[in-house]
């Protein structure tokens, strides 16, 4: 799936961070690129609705509307392709890997790796920062290496 000049932009938008303001569940405002400026993306009619002059033009999905849409469905994106993460084993290095159940400790559950090789235990840290579990920050960190 080829994606559009205006698809990329939008997703380097989210791939930012801190770009897109959630007003209520049908309304968000979204930073410009190049200016002072701030454009409100709505949901009208059935439709996504942007203040921008490319929108108002056109009357088509811009970069604003596909940010907007991508941080919503940020979620599924990564679920459906959480798998596609490689975790390694940090004793050996091995990639025979599996998940083998959760540690419940203070904090909440972790989930838990066991390496096919060594036979050690591990905790599955591909969506977790060290200290906590600051999902929203892995995800931004992993869509700015993938672009």
């Amino acid at each position: 799936m080829k994606l559009s000049l205006r698809e990329l932009r939008g997703l380097g938008i989210v791939a930012t961070g801190g770009q897109i303001q959630r007003i209520s569940d049908t309304k968000f405002i979204v930073k410009s690129q190049n200016d002072n400026k701030d454009y409100q993306v709505e949901w009208i009619n059935n439709k996504w609705v942007c203040s921008c002059q490319d929108y108002i033009k056109r009357e088509k999905p811009c970069k604003h509307i596909f940010a907007v849409n991508f941080l919503l469905n940020l979620p599924t994106i990564l679920l459906l392709n959480y798998e596609a993460f490689e975790r390694k084993c940090p004793y050996c290095g091995s990639s025979r890997t599996i998940l083998k159940g959760f540690r419940y400790n203070k904090s909440g559950a972790v989930r838990l790796r066991k390496c096919k090789d060594c036979n050690k235990w591990f905790k599955d840290t591909a969506f977790m920062e060290q200290k906590g579990n600051n999902t929203l920050f892995a995800v931004i960190h992993y869509l700015r290496l993938y672009l």
